[in-house]
């Protein structure tokens, strides 16, 4: 198991050169120091007002399976949710921004099982919902934009496939299928009662049905909202595409961007920025300003984080440094 870790992780430190290496050669760096810093305060507080809004509708989303079998305030989880943001925003390569969450909630009467099933349901729920949207985009717009038709092709594949396994996780029948054949074919017999138990409690934080059209709804006005924070900072800039633009290269960016090969998504959405955008038209210097521009925004609208965790530190009687040394040795 350490041996796998130690690979994962090389493969990742490898994969983060190899981004560095391309943007490095890629952006125009001289002309994006001479034209970053013209770009409109107005605008970018905007942007960053639509960030903070963007990360509380993640928080209010997970909320919606939270509160399933436990009483969790809102107030709660959109406090924890915020931790574990600034966490993924400045600690990306150490600590998982999940992790944080899970430690926290699981310390005001979830119990920690619960409170991990939850945000593995959760980001399953929050890609499945961007395949939805990203295909949905794709159609309607493949008339007036070029997207690379391996680029269709792999969100078509990958929302069949995660249909599939939702699918799979709401049908008690197809369970039982699932782990008399797959299961057992390919698990030793010390890990099928793990891997099973996991499967059940995967299945009891599936959304019914009115919860998953509220959790759809939510996610659709978010990625309305982290659009209009592309968009915000290209006006900032100076730098005019129509709004479907942004509507197109947002959800594949964020799809790529939450893709465990990098980490914590560093230097991964960057280079996956410049990639979309300029297959949608906008020229790589325009491109790397939008997301170069972007981690400001998003740096400073972690900060309210802070606040939360100090909050959630005094009521827990543990330092900041205390949770990290806990997290890392754990």
């Amino acid at each position: 198991m350490k041996n796998n870790i130690g690979f994962l992780q090389l493969v990742k430190f490898l994969i983060f050169i190899l981004l560095i290496y391309y943007l490095y050669t890629t952006v125009p760096w001289r002309e994006v120091n001479d034209v970053i810093f013209s770009a409109s305060v107005d605008m970018l507080i905007l942007a960053i007002i639509m960030q903070i809004a963007s990360v509380l509708i993640i928080s209010a989303r997970w909320w919606m399976l939270l509160r399933k079998g436990a009483e969790v305030k809102l107030q709660s989880a959109l406090k924890i949710g915020y931790i574990g943001t600034m966490f993924n925003n400045f600690m990306p390569s150490s600590i998982g921004g999940d992790f944080v969450r899970a430690y926290y909630i699981s310390k005001i009467g979830v119990s920690l099982n619960k409170a991990i099933n939850s945000l593995i349901v959760d980001r399953v729920m929050g890609l499945f919902f961007l395949l939805i949207f990203s295909f949905v985009f794709l159609i309607i717009y493949r008339n007036i934009t070029y997207i690379p038709s391996y680029i269709e092709n792999t969100v078509i594949l990958s929302l069949f496939g995660l249909f599939v396994l939702i699918l799979i996780a709401k049908s008690s029948k197809l369970i039982a299928v699932s782990n008399s054949i797959l299961i057992k074919s390919f698990l030793s017999a010390d890990n099928r009662q793990r891997v099973s138990s996991s499967i059940i409690e995967f299945q009891k934080n599936i959304p019914k049905n009115v919860v998953f059209l509220i959790m759809f709804l939510m996610s659709f006005f978010l990625l309305l909202v982290e659009t209009t924070v592309f968009w915000l900072i290209a006006l900032s800039l100076d730098i005019i595409y129509p709004f479907y633009v942004f509507v197109i290269a947002v959800p594949i960016i964020t799809i790529i961007a939450a893709l465990p090969i990098s980490f914590g998504g560093l230097i991964m959405r960057e280079a996956a920025g410049i990639v979309i955008l300029e297959m949608m038209g906008v020229t790589v210097a325009e491109a790397s300003l939008i997301v170069i521009l972007f981690i400001p925004v998003l740096i400073i609208s972690s900060i309210p984080g802070f606040y939360s965790v100090s909050y959630t530190h005094l009521r827990a009687h543990e330092t900041p440094e205390h949770l990290v040394c806990r997290l890392l040795l754990e």
